[in-house]
């Protein structure tokens, strides 16, 4: 089925740095790269990027967070499917443990703060999460 399917999870072996900007010039050589994940979000009030952190160092920014670990959710999901993300961030949280969550057309992402980063792997798979590295 689809839902156990969704308990693969795939760690990315970059370390990703978020972070603010207010120059979103920057955006167009970013795009030139071929990174094997960037997330941008656009709003009124803020412009942000996920980005991994060697990449992150040469970007200008006005705020930046960087030691994130980037989990894959490795299944194409289906928007009926529903809870998976809620699943993770509770069992997480029990644990004291905060993620970034970043959602794509098919696919969910989270993000945990490296010195957390092996506590997740146990966590997840004690639930019966499958972590592939």
């Amino acid at each position: 089925s689809n839902a156990a399917l969704a308990t693969e999870l795939k760690l990315e072996p970059n370390e990703y740095t978020v972070l603010n900007t207010n120059d979103l010039a920057q955006l167009q050589s970013l795009l030139k790269n071929k990174l094997d994940f960037i997330n941008v979000a656009i709003t009124q009030d803020e412009i942000s990027f996920v980005v991994d952190s060697q990449t992150a160092s040469s970007l200008r920014a006005t705020d930046v967070q960087a030691g994130w670990r980037l989990f894959k959710v490795d299944a194409q999901l289906d928007f009926s499917l529903i809870g998976i993300i809620a699943k993770i961030s509770n069992l997480l949280a029990e644990r004291a443990i905060s993620i970034f969550v970043v959602s794509t057309y098919n696919t969910d992402y989270f993000m945990v703060q490296d010195d957390k980063c092996s506590l997740t792997i146990t966590a997840l798979s004690e639930a019966g999460y499958h972590v592939k590295q």
